[in-house]
């Protein structure tokens, strides 16, 4: 791949509107197994309450059990 392409790619995804959606649900998967690989250290840690654990990263309540349940099979 040569300069021009990587220009082009990075002007669309900046510039283009179906570019922009697909770069935005990009972001958003990866921020999403951020928090969740935050919750599963979180639950490790035993600190906090899988309510606070789902408060604090924003994530809904049912996947931190489904989390500190796939945890406790490990």
């Amino acid at each position: 791949m040569n300069y021009k392409e990587l220009v082009d790619r990075a002007r669309y995804f900046k510039k283009d509107k179906e570019g922009q959606k697909i770069m935005s649900k990009i972001m958003e998967e990866i921020i999403n197994e951020e928090k969740i690989e935050a919750a599963k250290r979180m639950l490790d840690d035993g600190e906090l309450s899988e309510d606070k654990i789902a408060k604090y990263l924003a994530l809904p309540i049912e996947i931190v059990k489904k989390l500190a349940d796939s945890l406790q099979i490990a």
